[in-house]
């Protein structure tokens, strides 16, 4: 059964531990948005990146996801917005810094191409490439591209 264990409200973020495995779930909550992190990397989105420690056992994904949507909604909420738009949640995403950026791209290396998950792979290296952050990270820039061009190549070779 998923626990979560810390949660970013405003974002709708939240960490969860299934068995001896730490992931982050974020908006929208679709499988390939989850990226197996480490405990390090939980006690830096605690200490530094906004996450507050949190404490649920849920009988399945699905009701910890209903939890997620319902606390991020109750923080708009309780500051006098009715949620995050689609809009908002874009720009959310292309604020996101570089080394975030570089676990997506992991994540889209190690988890989807493999698995040949080509449309979730892509609207992955979209987000990543549509971010600020690129700009100033060439080798981000050359790696997603370089993902993109193998996940086109992998959809091609399924069609043929």
């Amino acid at each position: 059964m998923p626990e979560l264990v810390a949660i970013a409200e405003a974002d709708g973020w939240g960490v969860v531990r299934s068995g001896a495995t730490l992931v982050v779930l974020q908006p929208p909550y679709q499988t390939c948005n989850r990226c197996e992190i480490s405990e390090l990397w939980l006690a830096s989105a605690i200490s530094k990146h906004g996450f507050d420690p949190a404490s649920g056992i849920f009988p399945d994904w699905k009701s910890l996801i209903e939890e997620l949507k319902k606390r991020q909604q109750d923080y708009f909420q309780k500051r006098g917005k009715q949620g995050i738009s689609e809009q908002d949640l874009d720009e959310m995403c292309r604020e996101l810094p570089a080394d975030r950026l570089m676990e997506l791209l992991a994540h889209v290396e190690e988890a989807l191409l493999p698995k040949k998950k080509w449309h979730e792979a892509e609207k992955l290296l979209n987000l990543v490439l549509s971010a600020y952050a690129l700009p100033q990270e060439p080798q981000l820039f050359i790696k997603a591209n370089e993902l993109k061009v193998l996940c086109l190549q992998g959809e091609r070779a399924e069609r043929l």
